[in-house]
C-alpha cells in the first residue's frame, strides 16, 4: 500500500505542476480517493461503504492542482474571491483545502464556498507560457447535427478549391480586415461555456447579498503536522554524535565511554574476532562507532546511551569479502493469515525481539578488520569469526543459524514462506514467523 500511495502521489504532483513541498496535501489526497475506490477483496465495494454502511458520494470530487476561486469576506471595493489551488478535502466536513496565491499572502485555507475551472492547472494558470495542453469543453453532437457527406465531399474537389485559397492568401498581402468572416468563425465559440462564462456567472453571484445565519469557522493556518514531524525527526537526528572524536570532545564523554567499553565486552564474549597479524596482500575492511542517545521520559526511564560498532559494508569486495546476501523475510500475507488463525481459535500471541541477531551468524569468508577507534591494542587486526553489524552476508548468515536451530527440534518450514515455521505436539501446534 505504501508503494501504491507513493506512485498516486508522484503521478499528482507531476500532473499538477507542483512542488515536492505539497507531497503531504497530495498523500492526505491520495489515502482519501482509495477509501472512496471499489475494491475486489471487498467485493467491489469502496472501504469507506463497509466501514459507514453508506455508498460513497462522488459529487464533490475535483481535479487535484486545479484552478479555484474561494470566496473571502472584504470590504464592498475588494475582490470576492482569491485565486487559489485545489489540495484536497478536509476532514469531517465538507469542505475544500486551498492554496492562496494572491500576493498578499500564500497560506493554506479551507472553504467550502468554491468556484472551480477543473480544465486548468493553477499552476499553470500563473504561468500561461508553461501550459502545454489546454482543456476545451466540447458539446456532444446527436444524429441530427451530423452532416452527411456530399458528392463534394467525398470526391475531394471542396478540398482542392480551399487548398488553392490558402496558397493564393500565403502568397499574397497579409489581410488584416477579417471583415464578416469573423462572424462564422468565433460564431459558435460564443455559445459555448467555457472558463469565462464560469467566472462571470461567479461574479454575478457573489454581488448579492448573502444571508448567513451562522457564521462559518474558518481555519486560515496551515496544518503542518507532516512538516511538523519530519523538523522534529531533523532536529532529534542532528543532536547526535557522528564520529569518536565528537564523542571524546562532548559533556556526556563518560557515559560514551562506558557505553562503548560495555559494547567491546558483549563483541569479545561472543567471541566476533580475534587479533591477528594482516597477512600480505589482504585487505582491510574499516571499522565505525555508532552513537545513539535515548532521551530521558519525565518521571519514567533515565537517558540510555546506547552504542554500536559496524563494519564499513562499502569497503568489502564482492566475490572476494562476500558472495550470497540475500535473506527471506515474512511476508505480510502470511502475517495476516496468522492473526485470522489467531482470532478464530482463540490462540495466544506473543512478539520476541531477538538482541543482537546479526552477531550469531558465522563468517564463512576470511575478513580482516581494523580494531575498533581508540581501543586498539597494537598493531594487529580483527579477523573475524563471526558477522557483524554493516557486513552485508550478515543477515543472510543470522537466517541459516536460525534455520538449522528452528529444524533440529522437528519444526518444519513452511513450503509457501521461508520464514514460518510450525511444530505439532500432543494436539497442540505451535506457529513461529521469522
Amino acid at each position: 500500500m505504501n508503494i501504491t500511495i507513493l506512485e498516486r502521489v508522484r503521478c499528482m504532483l507531476l500532473g499538477s505542476g507542483l512542488s515536492k513541498a505539497f507531497w503531504g496535501e497530495a498523500a492526505n489526497t491520495v489515502v482519501y480517493l482509495i477509501n472512496r475506490s471499489l475494491s475486489s477483496t471487498l467485493n467491489y465495494k469502496t472501504p469507506m461503504e463497509v466501514w459507514s454502511g453508506r455508498p460513497a458520494d462522488y459529487s464533490h470530487m475535483k481535479v487535484f492542482g486545479s484552478l479555484a476561486f474561494a470566496h473571502v469576506k472584504g470590504d464592498k471595493l475588494d475582490a470576492r474571491a482569491v485565486r487559489s489551488v485545489f489540495l484536497g478535502y478536509a476532514e469531517g466536513v465538507k469542505e475544500y483545502r486551498l492554496w492562496r496565491l494572491d500576493t498578499k499572502s500564500s497560506k493554506l485555507i479551507i472553504s467550502r464556498d468554491v468556484i472551480f475551472d477543473e480544465t486548468r492547472m493553477a499552476v499553470h494558470a500563473e504561468n500561461p507560457g508553461c501550459e502545454k495542453k489546454t482543456l476545451v469543453e466540447v458539446e456532444h453532437t446527436t444524429d441530427g447535427d451530423v452532416r452527411s457527406l456530399t458528392e463534394e465531399d467525398r470526391t475531394g474537389e471542396g478540398q482542392d478549391e480551399n487548398v488553392r485559397s490558402l496558397e493564393e492568401n500565403r502568397t499574397g498581402e497579409i489581410r488584416t480586415d477579417l471583415g464578416d468572416d469573423t462572424d462564422g468563425i468565433f460564431g459558435d465559440v460564443s455559445h459555448s461555456r467555457g472558463a469565462g462564462d464560469e467566472l462571470r456567472n461567479y461574479q454575478l453571484v457573489c454581488d448579492r447579498e448573502r444571508i448567513i445565519s451562522k457564521p462559518t469557522k474558518r481555519f486560515e493556518e496551515a496544518d503542518l503536522i507532516c512538516y511538523a514531524l519530519n523538523a522534529a525527526e531533523d532536529l532529534e537526528s542532528s543532536g547526535e554524535l557522528r564520529s569518536y572524536k565528537e564523542a571524546l570532545h562532548s559533556s556526556d564523554r563518560h557515559l560514551w565511554q562506558g557505553a562503548m567499553e560495555e559494547e567491546l565486552k558483549a563483541l569479545r564474549k561472543n567471541s566476533t574476532w580475534r587479533l591477528v597479524d594482516l597477512p600480505k596482500g589482504k585487505k582491510v575492511v574499516s571499522s565505525k562507532w555508532i552513537f545513539k542517545k535515548k532521551e530521558a521520559i519525565p518521571r519514567g526511564e533515565k537517558a540510555r546511551y546506547k552504542v554500536r560498532l559496524v563494519a564499513k559494508g562499502f569497503t568489502p569486495i564482492e566475490g572476494v569479502d562476500y558472495h550470497e546476501i540475500f535473506a527471506p523475510v515474512v511476508k505480510h500475507c502470511s502475517v495476516r493469515v496468522l492473526m485470522v488463525i489467531v482470532t478464530h481459535r482463540n490462540l495466544h500471541l506473543e512478539q520476541l525481539d531477538v538482541r543482537i541477531a546479526f552477531l550469531d551468524g558465522d563468517l564463512e569468508e576470511t575478513i580482516y578488520m581494523k580494531q575498533p577507534e581508540g581501543f586498539a591494542v597494537d598493531d594487529r587486526v580483527c579477523l573475524l569469526q563471526k558477522s557483524l553489524y554493516g557486513l552485508k552476508q550478515s543477515p543472510r548468515q543470522w537466517y541459516r543459524k536460525f534455520d538449522d536451530f528452528m529444524i533440529k527440534p522437528n519444526f518444519k518450514r513452511c513450503n509457501y514462506d521461508d520464514c514460518v515455521y510450525t511444530l505439532h505436539r500432543n494436539n497442540e501446534v505451535l506457529y513461529l514467523l521469522l
